[in-house]
């Protein structure tokens, strides 16, 4: 193997153990979330008690790790270490208890937690019988976001067999929730390479396992977006930002021409998704423009054209299928 070939796999097997790290510490929370459940069931009548319960059992699995590690090394433990056990195990039942917020929301059997959840059932029904997704004003029974959501929904539950599944498709939010948070994983490590190229990669799994359950929590938080685990198209809408921006970090480090072409098509194919995804085009733009080095007017040029030219062609076959009704509606 070449070296160059080594430095280039170097940062993909490390981002590979990084996301596996964080995937093991978010599969550690899925039990405890249960866990908030049976004790909420068994005090269903008295739910002071169950926090009391949960909250006394939190304290307990708060301390045990740093115990069992300051056991274990005794002389040898290193407070970086123990410090970033504390934080690790914060994070985990934190995410615990935010798993469980969010199971209540996933397993309700009706399309009513929000104004969005009819609208966005409608259309995968609309799509499963073939009638049109956007029709006259006069009808008022179309969606004001355009179907990438929806779509990318129903054929995930019609892959698993769910396809009529309301909790299914809360579910399938819910995991591109998820996939948000690996997203921003990668975005956080690209920051870091670029930031301080010189720094050798820190190896700590407590810290790298930590980084998927925070930007979990980051990515649910219902004060930012309280609509990623219910029925909307918030939950891929941030999905594709968080890539988009990650797309952006890869430009800047390797100034590949592949990452331009994806760089390209990303708003276009965002706006089937949701209208205001397509500002990432502008700033694309403006970054190859100001901030690109060594410039190249041509290059933005093309990139311009090319990302705006394929936005409007998106949206120039929504009117040719859907005709004025889609431009009432989107």
């Amino acid at each position: 193997m070449s070296e160059a070939t080594a430095v280039s796999r170097a940062p993909a097997g490390g981002a590979l153990r990084h996301l596996g790290r964080g995937l093991l510490a978010f599969l550690a929370a899925v039990p405890l979330a249960y866990g908030i459940h049976l004790v909420n069931a068994a005090f269903s009548d008295r739910p002071e008690r169950a926090i009391m319960v949960v909250g006394a059992a939190f304290a307990l699995l708060l301390g045990c790790p740093l115990l069992v590690y300051l056991a274990a090394r005794r002389r040898e433990a290193v407070p970086e270490q123990a410090a970033q056990l504390v934080f690790l195990t914060v994070a985990v039942l934190l995410l615990a208890g935010d798993l469980y917020w969010i199971g209540g929301h996933v397993a309700f059997p009706a399309d009513i937690l929000i104004w969005s959840e009819s609208d966005f059932v409608n259309d995968i029904l609309k799509l499963r019988v073939g009638y049109p997704l956007y029709t006259p004003q006069v009808n008022n029974d179309s969606f004001v976001y355009l179907p990438g959501a929806q779509v990318l929904t129903g054929l995930i539950a019609s892959a698993v067999g769910k396809s009529g599944s309301i909790p299914v498709y809360r579910l399938v939010q819910v995991l591109f929730t998820v996939l948000t948070a690996m997203a921003a994983v990668l975005c956080g490590r690209t920051l870091m390479r670029l930031s301080a190229p010189e720094w050798p990669s820190p190896g700590r799994p407590l810290w790298e396992a930590a980084w998927l359950p925070v930007f979990f929590l980051l990515a649910t938080n219902p004060v930012t977006n309280p609509f990623v685990q219910d029925l909307h198209n918030d939950a891929l809408s941030q999905l594709i930002s968080v890539v988009a921006f990650w797309l952006l970090l890869t430009y800047i480090e390797g100034r590949q021409d592949r990452v331009l072409v994806a760089m390209a098509v990303l708003p276009a194919l965002g706006f089937l998704v949701k209208q205001s995804l397509v500002i990432w085009a502008i700033f694309y733009a403006g970054h190859l423009l100001v901030f690109d080095r060594p410039r190249s007017l041509k290059r933005v040029l093309f990139f311009t054209l090319a990302a705006f030219g394929l936005i409007g062609t998106v949206v120039g076959a929504c009117f040719l299928r859907w005709g004025h009704p889609f431009l009432y509606w989107a």
